[in-house]
């Protein structure tokens, strides 16, 4: 992947990131829709694992700036490469294709793509959060639900989108 690319994809994923933490955000941090999420699983699927560096950048960014301490800030960084990186892996180990025209591809990219990936980033997330006091251990199982939800429709609205959106038109 091109480095323009992959600057370009964190860009778009800080912008995503920050737009959706405008959206009375749990805790200040955890979305009930995270397109970034979207992004990313697209992203790492059709470009390669080597998106997920850009991922990485884009969510430090973002979480360090809504306040986080550098170590949850990486913690929700890396729990959210994670999440795009077991997606696309899963995704194509079932033969997904991004075209999602078959029922196969749509039904992995429900429970593959946006229900088992964002497992990762929904635990890792807010644990972060509450090992550095940043959330009390009272909000970490509404904080745990509403990432993963949000992740989980941030996958299924924008990453469908996307995959749709990625695939050559024809006349």
């Amino acid at each position: 992947i091109h480095l323009a690319r992959l600057l370009a994809f964190a860009a778009l994923n800080v912008v995503l990131a920050k737009a959706a933490l405008r959206l009375d955000a749990i805790g200040g941090f955890a979305a009930l829709v995270w397109p970034a999420s979207g992004l990313a699983l697209v992203a790492v699927v059709l470009f390669g694992y080597e998106a997920a560096i850009a991922v990485v950048a884009a969510s430090f960014i973002v979480n360090f700036g809504q306040g986080a301490p550098v170590a949850p800030a990486l913690g929700i960084a890396a729990g959210n490469a994670a999440e795009a990186l077991v997606g696309a892996y899963l995704l194509r180990r079932s033969g997904f294709r991004a075209d999602l025209a078959r029922l196969s591809d749509v039904v992995s990219l429900i429970g593959l793509g946006a229900v088992l990936s964002t497992l990762p980033s929904a635990v890792v997330g807010p644990l972060s959060l509450w090992a550095a006091g940043v959330i009390p251990g009272s909000r970490v199982l509404v904080t745990f639900r509403a990432w993963w939800m949000g992740d989980m429709y941030g996958d299924l609205v924008v990453g469908t989108l996307l995959f749709v959106w990625s695939r050559p038109s024809h006349p």
